[in-house]
């Protein structure tokens, strides 16, 4: 009898002990002192850049390669040849009309002044393109000259309203380098040093450039642009 009175009491105390571990657990786990979380998110975090929405690792690398394609595709257009952009000029007959003595060119990628706006919002950001003056006019001898011109379905480009800078002429994307820095989940800047020859490949020109990139609706978009 006296043997079996022990073992209660043997059993309620080790009940007790369970309980108050549980109970050091509980206010451990609560307070953020212990975590079944691993360590490796951090440290690939640490080591790779940044993180999407979609938890996807976005590397130095390729936070540099999105800048690259941000200006190959479509920025450099707008700022650095100092032309009207038209995507690909259409070629062969009835592809250039006369307007005001000024002559435009027939775009081969865009139909309509929309869809080539379209195209540059899926690059800079609408303040930044407000601000790039793509769409300009100019007034030569009193005449105005506009960038663009519409006329049954198609978008035509003064492709020299802008005044080309020849020393520009040739783009020389294997030579020019694309440097990403203060890389959060949203936002990056950058450094481009574009490299350009003229049409003879005589002489070469580096334009360097302070830029800032922004993520908006899932899309990486240039959002400041500064030449230096």
């Amino acid at each position: 009898m006296e043997q079996e009175k022990n073992n209660n009491k043997g059993v309620i105390v080790l009940l007790v002990v369970i309980i108050v571990i549980l109970a050091l657990l509980c206010i451990l786990f609560a307070t953020g002192t212990i975590s079944l979380k691993s360590n490796s998110v951090d440290n690939n975090q640490n080591s790779n850049g940044i993180t999407d929405n979609n938890n996807n690792l976005i590397t130095n690398n390729e936070a540099e390669s999105i800048l690259k394609n941000l200006y190959n595709d479509a920025v450099r257009h707008i700022y650095n040849e100092g032309v009207s952009y038209c995507g690909t000029y259409a070629t062969g007959d009835n592809v250039t009309l006369s307007l005001n003595g000024f002559s435009y060119t027939k775009s081969a990628t865009f139909n309509n002044f929309a869809e080539l706006e379209n195209y540059l919002k899926g690059y800079m950001t609408d303040s930044l393109l407000a601000s790039s003056n793509y769409n300009k006019s100019t007034t030569f001898e009193g005449t105005t000259i506009n960038s663009y011109y519409e006329k049954d379905g198609s978008l035509y480009c003064n492709g020299w309203n802008k005044g080309g800078n020849m020393s520009l002429a040739n783009y020389l994307v294997n030579e020019s380098t694309f440097t990403a820095s203060n890389i959060t989940e949203n936002s990056f800047d950058g450094v481009i040093n574009a490299v350009y020859s003229d049409f003879d490949n005589n002489n070469k020109t580096t334009k360097s450039i302070k830029v800032s990139v922004v993520k908006q609706n899932n899309n990486w978009l240039l959002n400041t642009y500064e030449e230096l």
